[in-house]
């Protein structure tokens, strides 16, 4: 009898241990020097995430619309990544738990980003085509995403910030 548990012990364990190792985990986490989190994933897929904060004196008031817009500079916006990934800008509530993807509109205002290589730009607008006030501090979070992580996911929904943070183990 006590041959058998212990053979039926050691069994259990060995199934384990083997579970175990089989196992792997697709994405690393891990923040670079410039506080940003990167997520190394398997098959070179880097999905990379940077969360900022405006405060009123960096808002530029445009000359050609009546809106505001703030240039943020990023790395991780590559050509590559415009073209064949993805690259979502979030809107934050400042508690780092509710992200909501931009364009969007709300009591009035108008959320929207452009962007090109090295460079993500905000614009905050009124509905009713009239200036709106100095955004003040607004929370941002840009999700860069390469072509081989959308390629791997390609039913993620970006517009839901939930979906993709746990689609990309995301922080």
């Amino acid at each position: 009898m006590k041959k058998t548990v212990k053979f039926l012990t050691m069994g259990m364990l060995l199934i384990g241990m083997t579970a175990l190792v089989g196992c792997k985990k697709d994405y690393i986490t891990k923040k670079d020097a410039d506080n940003k989190y990167v997520q190394q994933g398997t098959n070179n897929n880097t999905v990379q995430t940077e969360t900022f904060t405006t405060n009123s004196n960096q808002w530029v008031q445009s000359t050609s619309s009546a809106s505001y817009y703030y240039n943020h500079s990023s790395t991780n916006i590559t050509s590559d990544v415009i073209s064949n990934g993805a690259v979502m800008v979030y809107l934050g509530d400042g508690s780092g738990n509710v992200w909501i993807a931009m364009p969007f509109s709300k009591s009035g205002l108008d959320f929207a980003y452009a962007m090109q290589p090295s460079n993500v730009q905000v614009d905050i607008s009124q509905s009713n085509g009239l200036m709106p006030n100095n955004p003040g501090g607004q929370q941002f979070k840009v999700v860069t995403i390469p072509a081989s992580g959308m390629k791997a996911n390609p039913n993620v929904d970006l517009t839901n910030y939930k979906e993709v943070a746990k689609t990309f183990n995301l922080k």
